[in-house]
C-alpha cells in the first residue's frame, strides 16, 4: 500500500495518462508467458474470471505501451500508475473477493509487471483502496476527466493539444468542484482539500478553451461557522439567520391562515347546526323549550305584580331631618305622557 498522503498526488500529469489510456485494447495480443500468468491469476476467481483476465492483460499491455512512449519522451510522468491503480480498483469494486484481491491479484501482479517494466520497475505499486480514500479519489479523478475530455490529446508522439466542445465538460467541472468543496473549509487541511486547491488553480490557468460564461463560478473555501470571532462576522451570522428566520416566518403565515380560517368557520357551523338539530328534534330539546317558556311567564307575571302596585301608590315620600324636626314631604310621582 502506499503511504496516504502519496495516494493523493497522482493527478498531477493527467494528460499523460490520458494519451497512455488512448492506445489501450479490449483485448489485446501478449506474449505466452503473460498470457498463461492472467489466465493463472484468473481461475482464482470463480465468478469473475474472464473479468480479472481482461483487466489483466489491458494493464500489462499497457506496460510495455509505456517503456515505448517514455522512450519516445512523450510520457515523462511515473504518477499516471497511480491513476492506473485507481482505475483497477474502479473496475474491479463490484468482486467480492476481497481477500484474494488484496492477498493474490494485486501483488501477483505488481510483481509479474515489474519483469515488463525493467528499469521503471520501482514506480508500479499495485494494492486494494479503502473504501474513504476511493470515495475521494473518484471525485478527483472525475474532475480531471471533464477536465481533459474538452481537449484533444493525441496518443502519438505529436503534442499539440485543442479544445474539443469544451463548455460542457467545464460546466461539469465547476458543478461537482462546487459541491465537494463545501467539505473543505479553511480549517480542513486534508490531502483532498489540497487536491482540490491544486485543480482549482488548473482549471483558473486554462488557456487551451475560451471562457464559458454558462459554467458555475468555482466557489471559494469559507471559514467554519463556529469559529468565526470577529464582530464584523459575528453580526452578519446573526442578520443572515435573522432573515432566514423572517422568511421562513412570511412563507410559513399564508400557509398557516389558509389553513386555519376554513377550520374555524366550519367548526363554528357544524356546532350552530349541531344545536339547532337538537333543540328542534330531540326530547331534551322540547324539555328545554318548555322550560324556557315556563321562565318567561313566570318573569312577565313578576313585572306585571310591579306594575300594579306603582299604580296604587303614586306617591312617593320622602323624609328630612332638619335640625332634630322630621318633616314628611310628599310628591305626586309623574309619568311621561
Amino acid at each position: 500500500m502506499a503511504p496516504p498522503n502519496d495516494e493523493y498526488n497522482i493527478f498531477t500529469h493527467f494528460d499523460e495518462y490520458k494519451k497512455l489510456q488512448l492506445r489501450n485494447q479490449d483485448d489485446p495480443k501478449l506474449g505466452y508467458t503473460d498470457e498463461y500468468f492472467c489466465n493463472d491469476i484468473g481461475s482464482k476467481f470463480k465468478n469473475h474470471q474472464e473479468k480479472i483476465i481482461k483487466h489483466c492483460k489491458q494493464f500489462l499491455f499497457l506496460c510495455g505501451e509505456y517503456n515505448m512512449l517514455t522512450l519516445l519522451r512523450s510520457i515523462t510522468s511515473s504518477n499516471i500508475f497511480g491513476i492506473i491503480n485507481y482505475r483497477l480498483n474502479s473496475d474491479l469494486r463490484d468482486i467480492v473477493e476481497i481477500d484474494v484481491l488484496k492477498s493474490e491479484f494485486y501483488p501477483s501482479l505488481t510483481n509479474h509487471s515489474k519483469k515488463n517494466l525493467k528499469r521503471f520497475d520501482w514506480i508500479v505499486n499495485l494494492y486494494r483502496i479503502e473504501d474513504n480514500v476511493f470515495n475521494n479519489l473518484k471525485v478527483l479523478y472525475d474532475l480531471y476527466d471533464n477536465f481533459y475530455n474538452r481537449i484533444q490529446i493525441y496518443s502519438g508522439t505529436y503534442q499539440k493539444q485543442t479544445c474539443n466542445n469544451g463548455c460542457p465538460f467545464k460546466i461539469k467541472c465547476a458543478t461537482l468542484f462546487n459541491e465537494n468543496i463545501v467539505m473543505c473549509p479553511l480549517s480542513n487541511k486534508s490531502k483532498f482539500c489540497e487536491e482540490l486547491e491544486k485543480f482549482r488553480e488548473k482549471y483558473m490557468s486554462d488557456s487551451i478553451c475560451t471562457h464559458c460564461s454558462e459554467a458555475p463560478t468555482l466557489e471559494p473555501r469559507k471559514n467554519d461557522v463556529h469559529v468565526e470571532r470577529t464582530p464584523t462576522g459575528e453580526r452578519d451570522s446573526n442578520l443572515h439567520m435573522k432573515q432566514d428566520t423572517q422568511e421562513s416566518q412570511n412563507s410559513q403565515s399564508p400557509i398557516k391562515l389558509s389553513v386555519i380560517l376554513p377550520i374555524i368557520l366550519c367548526t363554528a357551523v357544524g356546532i350552530f347546526l349541531f344545536l339547532y338539530l337538537f333543540y328542534k328534534f330531540t326530547p331534551l330539546g322540547s324539555l328545554l323549550s318548555t322550560i324556557v317558556l315556563k321562565k318567561k311567564i313566570i318573569r312577565h307575571n313578576f313585572q306585571d305584580e310591579k306594575d300594579e302596585e306603582s299604580l296604587e301608590n303614586p306617591y312617593e315620600s320622602i323624609y328630612i331631618n332638619t335640625q332634630n324636626n322630621e318633616h314628611h314631604i310628599s310628591y305626586y310621582q309623574m309619568s311621561n305622557s
